[in-house]
């Protein structure tokens, strides 16, 4: 329930920004920033009832402000900071002693598929590259959108964090499973994008404590 709530939090939050800031509507903007600050605090305040009156409070609030605050210049913040954010997420675990994220992932989705053997040099060769690329698009994300939120025409700065944001990040994540797949066929614990999607959600994302 609340991973589905936050779900959907998080697509209407590109949606209502992007046609409040192509539309110059403060209600859509405020409706997309409500979106996405519901969407990261769902923990706080799904658990119980008061929470969900805490968010309807929040809501609502963002509603009431929308022509008094500088909903478009606030609007700026999220794509830069969210990337930045990923970008420090991938390569914190870089650092030594550190286990790569991506490597993290792949050990885990072996474990969950009842593979406990040692992970071969390649294999740990080639999840560090893409945890390296995986870094390096996050980075590249936040400072196109920086750029765009001073010098870019407000349409164009929306396409780009709206959409090309979130598409790049999608190309990649489908892109690298091609390649993933065509490099280690038979040695994957999965044999389709589905059952990749399935084993990746049982063994998490989350990096592990340094």
């Amino acid at each position: 329930m609340r991973a589905a709530v936050a779900i959907v939090l998080l697509v209407g939050y590109p949606v209502s920004v992007h046609v409040g800031t192509l539309s110059a509507n403060p209600n859509l903007l405020a409706v997309g920033l409500a979106c996405l600050l519901l969407s990261l605090t769902t923990p706080l305040w799904m658990p119980r009832w008061p929470g969900w009156l805490l968010a309807a409070v929040v809501f609502v609030g963002l509603l009431a402000g929308a022509h008094a605050l500088p909903l478009q210049a606030i609007a700026y913040a999220p794509p830069v900071l969210l990337n930045l954010f990923g970008a420090m997420l991938f390569a914190a675990t870089l650092l030594p002693g550190r286990t790569p994220l991506i490597t993290q992932i792949v050990q885990r989705m072996h474990v969950a598929a009842g593979d406990t053997a040692p992970m071969a040099k390649d294999v740990r060769r080639y999840s560090t590259g893409v945890t390296v690329v995986w870094a390096l698009l996050f980075l590249a994300l936040a400072a196109l959108s920086a750029v765009l939120a001073v010098t870019g025409p407000q349409t164009l700065w929306s396409w780009v964090t709206n959409g090309f944001n979130l598409a790049a990040i999608a190309v990649l994540f489908v892109a690298e499973y091609a390649l993933r797949h065509l490099r280690f066929g038979p040695r994957l614990p999965y044999r389709n994008f589905a059952g990749f999607l399935r084993l990746m959600a049982r063994a998490g994302w989350r990096p592990q404590s340094a």
